[in-house]
């Protein structure tokens, strides 16, 4: 009986809907974002986008407040995040994705 519940369980299903690869999924082969092709400097917005799309769908998630994406030539990224969840928590939480 050591569930996360409420915010914690939403920051929880945001890091793992954000850290998801695309098509990496056997249930759900539409989930994730497509990493391999959006880690590139030409393709950032896109990035962003899809990020954020994966962030505000996220159950629980009732505005996304800020989003920051820093994208270096090595093509690690890290991504700082801010929302409101659904019980009038803030959440802030930053990812790194590196090789």
């Amino acid at each position: 009986s050591n569930y996360a519940t409420n915010s914690e369980e939403v920051a929880l299903n945001i890091q793992t809907r954000v850290l998801s690869f695309y098509r990496d999924c056997f249930f759900d082969l539409e989930a994730g974002i497509d990493y391999f092709n959006l880690l590139d400097y030409n393709k950032q917005r896109e990035l962003e986008m899809a990020i954020e799309n994966t962030i505000i769908t996220t159950d629980g998630v009732v505005e996304l407040r800020t989003i920051n994406l820093f994208l270096n030539a090595d093509r690690n990224l890290t991504l700082e995040y801010n929302v409101l969840d659904i019980y009038s928590n803030t959440i802030s939480n930053e990812l790194i994705l590196d090789k």
